[in-house]
């Protein structure tokens, strides 16, 4: 994390019925808590419905990067942070 140089911005849209919501998201927001340029927000599909049809939410969790870069599913530390990066970069 000590490379990231620039602010990013991740939203995880989730919902509260899915089971890989919870450990994707707490991936992400160890990241977030560690740098100074992360921030993260989960957002509930059911609750925020327009911002899931906004960011096409067909699936959950789904990941959106700085809104360039994203992701469907759950994924390990390495693959989240090259995202991170390339989102960053």
């Amino acid at each position: 994390m000590e490379e990231l140089d620039r602010p990013v911005n991740i939203k995880i849209f989730i919902t509260k019925s899915c089971g890989w919501c919870p450990p994707l998201m707490l991936k992400i927001f160890s990241f977030a808590m560690v740098s100074d340029y992360i921030t993260a927000t989960a957002i509930d599909c059911y609750a925020f419905s327009d911002l899931a049809v906004e960011y096409t939410v067909s699936t959950v969790p789904k990941v959106v990067i700085n809104d360039r870069v994203e992701f469907v599913g759950y994924k390990e530390e390495n693959e989240i942070l090259g995202h991170i990066f390339g989102a960053a970069s």
